[in-house]
């Protein structure tokens, strides 16, 4: 009698496992090298068309052996998702071909969207005593890779001026971060430019993230100024002295005098109208009569003007004006053209010179 069992043959199915050295975490951009560990060598049995991918690419298979490698690459662009590698059952064998097992995919997330980032300031130009709020955007949470102590960390400012952390605790958290910045005081005309860089901050993913757009400010610190002057420093009766106006910045039509109201305050005579544009105006000024010698004063109010960017003006100080119309003497020049209302009578004995002198 034959002994069948004696001659049965023991087939046993080869096993395979894979495994990603990284697999607890999530995959980035960057790709990663998953391992096909498997207990039994397939030799040439298994190749890459063996393996089924989804969610991104996988390299030629490398090495020989039990263990075998490849590089997975995520595919781009993907907020989130799952990615998976798996062995086809029965698609390899061993050295006694027995034929093997499905290989199930360990766990992979996906996260290849690159962070972005937005700027934005309140306003875009300023004047003394201003600041703006400037405000970054993200479109992902940055956490903490992203900071800035108002000289060093992930911002480039360039140009003057000052950019601190906001005094809201709220905008130092989250996707939306506030600065406040001040520009440098006195200038006439500026412009700083504020941005975040390349690569700087990340999400929590571990993508770095994208320059922002550059944040622009202009800027126009330095309060205009006039200089008062006159063509005479002592105005007699029958005089008048010019006046002139002379501006570091045109003030345009923020300063005015219509000889009665304005920006202008006259003491010990009046000012006609101020004619002009530009940074030079001038008017006339006529002193009132019958004044003893007295100082007369022509100024400018601080804030009675601005300059274009809207900078209130400083403070226009008197020029050394004085006047003296009272009349103490008669003189015979005056009588002869008929100045004060003098006049000569028919000769008189009584008198000086012969002749008496009456009002007219």
């Amino acid at each position: 009698m034959i002994n069948f069992h004696k001659y049965k043959r023991i087939y046993r199915l080869p096993l395979l496992c894979i495994f990603v050295l990284i697999s607890a975490q999530p995959l980035y951009s960057n790709a990663k090298d998953p391992e096909f560990g498997l207990v039994a060598d397939p030799l040439s049995s298994f190749t890459s068309s063996d393996v089924v991918v989804s969610g991104g690419t996988l390299s030629t298979l490398s090495t020989t052996g039990l263990v075998r490698t490849a590089v997975f690459t995520p595919t781009p662009n993907l907020a989130s998702g799952t990615a998976s590698i798996t062995v086809t059952a029965l698609s390899y064998q061993d050295a006694a071909g027995n034929l093997g097992t499905a290989g199930t995919t360990p766990s992979l997330s996906i996260d290849t969207v690159a962070p972005t980032v937005a700027g934005r300031a309140n306003s875009g130009g300023l004047i003394a005593g201003q600041t703006t709020r400037v405000y970054f955007t993200f479109s992902e949470d940055p956490g903490t890779s992203f900071t800035w102590d108002g000289s060093v960390g992930d911002l480039t400012v360039t140009g003057a001026g000052n950019l601190v952390i906001s005094s809201v605790p709220g905008q130092q958290v989250g996707v939306e971060r506030g600065f406040d910045f001040t520009p440098p005081a006195n200038t006439n005309s500026g412009t700083t430019t504020i941005s975040v860089k390349n690569a700087s901050y990340q999400d929590a993913a571990g993508n770095l993230g994208s320059a922002s757009g550059t944040v622009t400010i202009s800027y126009d610190t330095l309060a205009p100024t006039v200089a008062i002057t006159s063509n005479l420093s002592t105005v007699g009766m029958g005089q008048t002295a010019n006046i002139t106006f002379t501006f570091s910045e045109d003030p345009g039509n923020t300063f005015a005098w219509d000889g009665t109201t304005g920006d202008v305050v006259v003491t010990q005579g009046t000012l006609s109208a101020i004619s002009g544009t530009g940074l030079t105006r001038t008017a006339v000024f006529t002193p009132f009569a019958d004044t003893p010698l007295v100082a007369a004063s022509i100024t400018v109010a601080a804030g009675n003007y601005t300059d274009t960017a809207g900078n209130a003006g400083l403070a226009g100080t008197s020029p050394t004006l004085n006047v003296n119309t009272f009349k103490n003497a008669i003189y015979l020049d005056d009588i002869a053209n008929n100045i004060g209302g003098y006049a000569i009578e028919a000769p008189n004995t009584g008198s000086y010179f012969g002749f008496a002198v009456s009002l007219a």
